[in-house]
């Protein structure tokens, strides 16, 4: 199996645009999430963090659930937007 994998930098710049077309496609109802109580508990967890030159990324602040699944998603719309990323063979890692 061949899976397309980007590197994706945790900073500000990063995380904005691909926070930017997640609420996009979230808003145009373009995400099915199948009301998967997990990751509606991350998206109730997330919040969003700007800085000075009004860039946003998920943070989870003083919440203590959990985000991952939510930055997950927000990381795969960003990457099936961008659509560029280099091939690795799965199997060929695993042995």
């Amino acid at each position: 199996m061949t899976v397309a994998l980007k590197k994706f930098r945790q900073g500000f710049v990063t995380y904005s645009a691909a926070t930017d077309a997640f609420e996009a496609a979230a808003l145009d109802r373009n995400i099915l999430h199948g009301n998967d109580p997990v990751l509606s508990m991350a998206i109730a967890n997330t919040r969003i963090e700007m800085d000075a030159a009004e860039n946003r990324k998920p943070t989870k602040l003083k919440s203590t659930g959990r985000i991952d699944p939510a930055v997950a998603a927000i990381m795969a719309v960003a990457g099936a937007r961008l659509r560029e990323a280099t091939l690795f063979d799965v199997a060929a890692m695993i042995g």
